[in-house]
């Protein structure tokens, strides 16, 4: 068979004869197309028509052009009919690789049902033809949007609700922008709505809602009113069986299969969203009002059994709860183990657990907290290995002291957070520290542990604490723990508790941050510029192996051969400060300081310096040095103090951010610059977990750490080693400001080019806003001073979600969480 078809001149001759009724002549020529495109696939099948080489390709295409572009009667194109048929020869696919690169156009068209070829090739469970269009077509995104079809959905509705194998449907997933995970179909279902419908809900198909939700996580901000695939799923159960009978409902709730992709989700929106948008994607209206979470704090301490079933029979929850929340003082009576008689410890909570999970058909609780130290004897250990298990617990905050590590693993082996708490009995941290304790938790990765005071002094308690804590370590140094001591009784009666490992969880919280911005530059294209930091101090070593090609020096303001510290002062500051923003850009100006007292300067110099540093328009101004006037009250140095004054102004109209340093020196004389009402200029302390001393002077805006390590397990032995020096945390609040006008960068490239189809949350202008004086508004909005507190990144930060996000591959589960922070630090 030749590239040209033998009926063609036939047909011309046809239509030549004369024809005159336009509906007769256009009837003929759909039925020629028709037979045209039935020729073509013939020829390819059997093999007459070849179209593999390039000289086959270009005389096919010369010989056949005008036609190739032809509709038949049903309005489909040649692209529609060699889909229409599953075929995995090779001259079919390569028929469609020469279509779509020749006419890229055929793969918009629409037949009369307003079905694409893509469409087709889905809906004849075509998998080879789906991947080869995926193949070919460049922008396959443009195709996905198109909606038609049965539903008037796109091609990733059709393709999820296919039975084209798992792989290709994960192929289109990957293609695929995120506009089209936004895309609803007639039912006002996305993508993802589709893929947990019960129907579909299988092993399998966990792949594909995993991969929607790694591509966009976005997609669960979208509910599909008024019906969603959750509410579908349990009116199924509702009228599966009748409902009159207690029996029917312990029926349903035992016989219900487990649904891997809803739970995966579920676990998903619980740990991302908040209550309101978890339950607007689960349920859309909530006529019903099905609850997430069970909370019971009633007034009443004794419970009837029969009343509390009667006042919540109305209730309906959904069967994996967010979290559960009970008082631990409670007397159930009866009692669900009243016949048990030789045992003090209580069993009250067992009749809630029990509750939820034969009458409410709860089958998960992500999180769950009782507290159980209120005072009155304590729920036995058999009774809490009991009540959880079935749940698969994430976190648990059982407020029990000295909870056994065995019943702990019987009860919630999957633990991820665990909240302790400790009498000071050094056997109990020995048995948690053992290889059978909290290592043999495999998913565990947090721990908080509340002390109290026992019988040891408070060296040998923390001494205790800080072997427990080694230990841990050696066998599971993947698990975070913050630790919460109570304050002696003896001496201080008054104020908040000591935190012993606040510096390890501030430090560690800094390192998580770190990790989430390189994991979100290795998934984006643009790398904002590097945030601009002056650093103003004796001198830098530019040779430091950590520093290293990242100082840019400025002019130097004390007469002294190259750029280096004889006190090692302003190499310590620059470490600090690209320890928590290796990004930031350091301009470093020396200038003279008071060689007893590095943290003395000349004022003249400094006034020169910052003057430089304004004038090369730096982001962040670090001054980590004081002068003070107790000693040289005379004229000059008030007339250099107020052109200090005034360049600091300067620098404050540039909207430039300054940081220094607060001294503890127990004096009450001012020191300048702190002492400045200027509002850029934010002062900080460091934070001494060993005292609760005020400040004598003034109290500095907030406390940072002020220790000398730079890793997270080093910041326990730093304490012994160095007192904490408050350049050190200055310089540290300066690399935390650097990193969140960075952050407000990367946020800003995030919306741009990989968030939903809607207003961005974070723009470019969003970064003057945090400049100047607005960082000092961020900063408080993390957490205003608390005297001898540590200022809490971990409230705006969580690196136990953020390890999670980059663990589970969801790259916009992470790309969310920035942008989150950027926006709480905004206000918005």
């Amino acid at each position: 068979m030749s590239g040209k078809l033998a009926h063609e001149d036939s047909a011309k001759e046809e239509v030549d004869g004369g024809l005159e009724d336009l509906e007769e002549l256009l009837t003929v020529v759909d039925d020629l197309a028709e037979e045209y495109f039935y020729d073509i696939r013939r020829g390819l099948e059997s093999g007459e028509l070849k179209i593999d080489t390039y000289e086959e390709r270009k005389k096919f295409i010369d010989e056949n052009g005008s036609q190739l572009q032809s509709r038949n009667s049903d309005g489909m194109n040649l692209l529609h009919l060699a889909v229409n048929k599953t075929s995995g020869s090779s001259n079919m696919r390569a028929l469609i690789r020469l279509l779509i690169q020749k006419y890229p156009e055929l793969m918009e068209e629409r037949d009369l049902s307003g079905t694409t070829p893509l469409h087709t090739a889905i809906y004849k469970d075509n998998a080879d033809a789906v991947k080869t269009m995926c193949e070919t077509v460049k922008e396959i995104d443009k195709i996905l949007m198109i909606k038609g079809g049965r539903q008037s959905e796109s091609c990733l509705h059709a393709a999820v609700r296919s039975n084209i194998p798992v792989d290709v449907t994960i192929q289109l997933i990957k293609r695929a922008t995120e506009q089209i995970f936004f895309c609803q179909d007639s039912q006002g279902r996305t993508p993802l709505h589709v893929a947990v419908e019960y129907v579909r809900c299988t092993d399998s198909q966990l792949g594909i809602v995993q991969e929607i939700l790694r591509q966009c996580g976005a997609a669960l901000d979208v509910a599909d009113y008024p019906q969603t695939a959750f509410r579908h799923i349990n009116t199924i159960w509702k009228h599966s069986t009748p409902t009159g009978s207690r029996r029917m409902r312990l029926y349903r709730t035992k016989n219900r299969p487990a649904i891997p992709p809803l739970h995966n989700l579920r676990t998903t929106l619980y740990g991302t969203r908040n209550q309101e948008m978890a339950v607007r994607f689960l349920y859309g209206y909530n006529i019903e009002g099905r609850k997430i979470n069970f909370e019971f704090l009633n007034e009443s301490t004794t419970i009837d059994p029969d009343r509390f079933r009667q006042g919540y029979s109305n209730h309906e929850y959904d069967d994996m709860l967010r979290y559960v929340t009970l008082r631990g003082d409670y007397k159930v009576d009866p009692q669900p183990w009243a016949d048990s008689n030789d045992g003090i410890g209580r069993s009250d909570m067992l009749f809630f657990f029990q509750w939820l999970k034969n009458e409410k058909g709860v089958r998960r609780i992500l999180k769950v907290t009782v507290h159980d130290d209120t005072g009155q004897i304590a729920h036995s250990d058999e009774v809490i290995q009991t009540a959880l298990p079935d749940f698969d617990v994430e976190i648990l905050d059982w407020c029990k002291v000295d909870l056994c590590p065995e019943t702990i693993y019987r009860a919630c082996r999957n633990l991820r957070w665990l909240r302790l708490k400790w009498s000071g009995n050094n056997a109990v941290l020995r048995a948690w520290s053992e290889p059978e304790g909290l290592p043999r938790l495999k998913q565990l990765r947090r721990v908080d542990l509340v002390a109290q005071q026992g019988l040891e002094s408070l060296h040998h308690t923390r001494s205790n604490m800080e072997t427990f804590r080694d230990r841990l370590h050696a066998l599971r140094p993947d698990i975070n723990m913050d630790i919460t001591y109570p304050r002696p009784e003896s001496g201080i009666t008054e104020g908040p508790p000591i935190k012993i490992g606040a510096e390890y969880r501030w430090l560690d919280c800094m390192e998580q941050l770190r990790h989430m911005v390189n994991f979100i530059k290795k998934a984006i294209k643009d790398d904002p510029e590097p945030v601009s930091v002056a650093l103003i101090d004796d001198g830098v070593d530019i040779l430091d192996a950590v520093l290293l090609g990242k100082i840019i020096p400025g002019p130097d303001h004390e007469n002294a051969p190259g750029y280096g510290s004889t006190t090692g002062h302003g190499t310590i500051m620059a470490r600090m400060i690209l320890h928590i923003c290796p990004l930031a850009k350091i301009h470093f100006f020396r200038i003279e300081t008071d060689r007893r007292n590095v943290t003395q300067v000349s004022v003249k110099s400094a006034v020169l310096a910052i003057n430089d540093a304004v004038v090369r328009n730096v982001n962040i101004i670090l001054m980590p040095w004081s002068i003070s006037l107790d000693s040289r009250r005379n004229d000059e140095v008030h007339k250099d103090l107020h052109k200090l004054e005034n360049v600091l102004w300067d620098a404050a109209h540039s909207n430039i951010i300054m940081f220094c340093d607060q001294h503890n020196d127990h004096t009450s004389e001012p020191s300048y610059p702190a002492a400045f009402d200027i509002r850029s200029i934010i002062t900080i302390g460091a934070f001494d977990e060993t005292t609760m001393s005020a400040f004598k002077a003034s109290q500095p805006d907030f406390m940072f750490p002020g220790n000398f390590a730079e890793k997270p397990k080093d910041s326990v032995q730093s304490q012994s080693e160095r007192k904490p020096d408050s350049g050190v945390a200055s310089a540290r609040a300066a690399g935390l400001a650097a990193m969140i006008l960075y952050c407000a960068k990367l946020a800003a490239i995030l919306e741009r080019t990989k968030g939903p189809p809607r207003a961005p949350r974070v723009t470019e202008a969003d970064f003057e806003k945090l400049q100047g004086s607005s960082m000092r508004d961020a900063f408080t909005r993390i957490g205003p001073l608390q005297i001898g507190e540590l200022f809490p990144v971990w409230k705006i930060f969580d690196p136990v979600l953020v390890v999670d996000s980059m663990k589970s591959g969801n790259d916009q589960d992470v790309f969310n969480i920035l942008v989150k922070i950027i926006c709480q630090l905004l206000g918005k």
